[in-house]
C-alpha cells in the first residue's frame, strides 16, 4: 500500500508550489472587494499544511481585522498575535498573505515589504490591484503580483509563467446525486 505524503510542521524557505481549492479562496475574493468598494485596502491570509517538504495546501482563510486606509492596510500587533496562536494552535503553517492595491500596480511597495506579516522565507505575497474588484481566480492569468520572501528577508516578484506554475488554484465542483 502507497503511503501519503507526511504533513510537516514548518514552512520550507522556498515553496515550490501552493494549492489552493476555489472553494477556500472564495471568502477571501469577497472580504477583498467587499472593503475596495469603500476605496480601502484589505488584506486577508491563508493557512494550511506542507506536503512532500516543499508543497502548500491552503486550507484556512483568516480574515483578521485591518487597520486601513485608500492607501495602506496594517495588522495591529494585538490581532498579529491572535492569528498566529490559531494558526499554531491549528497545526498549520501560515503560507501567504493577499492584500489589494488602488491601482493596476502589483508588485510591492516599499511599505509591503516592511509591513508584510510575517517575515518568515517561504511565504507567498499575493498583491490583488484595483481594490480587488475582480477578484483573484480571473487575475491569476494576467494582472496579479506573487511576490516570495527569499530566506535573506528580501521579496522577490515572480514572472507570471512562473506564478501561475506555483500558486495553483484548483477547480471545485458541487455535485448533487
Amino acid at each position: 500500500m502507497e503511503r501519503c505524503a507526511p504533513v510537516e510542521k514548518k514552512r520550507p524557505d522556498r515553496l515550490d508550489k501552493l494549492l489552493v481549492c476555489e472553494q477556500v479562496i472564495a471568502p477571501m475574493e469577497e472580504h477583498l472587494r467587499t472593503t475596495g468598494i469603500e476605496h480601502r485596502e484589505e488584506a486577508s491570509l491563508l493557512a494550511g499544511y506542507i506536503i512532500g517538504g516543499d508543497i502548500g495546501i491552503g486550507t484556512t482563510v483568516l480574515l483578521p481585522y485591518t487597520e486601513n486606509s485608500a492607501a495602506s492596510c496594517t495588522f495591529p500587533l494585538e490581532v498579529t498575535m491572535e492569528c498566529v496562536d490559531l494558526i499554531h494552535g491549528a497545526g498549520q503553517v501560515l503560507l501567504a498573505q493577499l492584500h489589494t492595491h488602488p491601482g493596476r500596480f502589483c508588485t510591492h511597495s516599499s511599505v509591503d515589504d516592511r509591513g508584510a506579516f510575517s517575515d518568515c522565507a517561504g511565504l507567498f505575497s499575493v498583491v490583488v490591484p484595483l481594490f480587488g474588484r475582480y477578484g483573484v481566480r480571473r487575475l491569476l492569468e494576467r494582472g496579479i503580483g506573487i511576490h516570495e520572501r527569499l530566506p535573506n528577508g528580501d521579496w522577490r516578484q515572480l514572472p507570471e509563467a512562473e506564478g501561475r506554475k506555483r500558486l495553483v488554484i484548483i477547480p471545485s465542483h458541487h455535485l448533487v446525486f
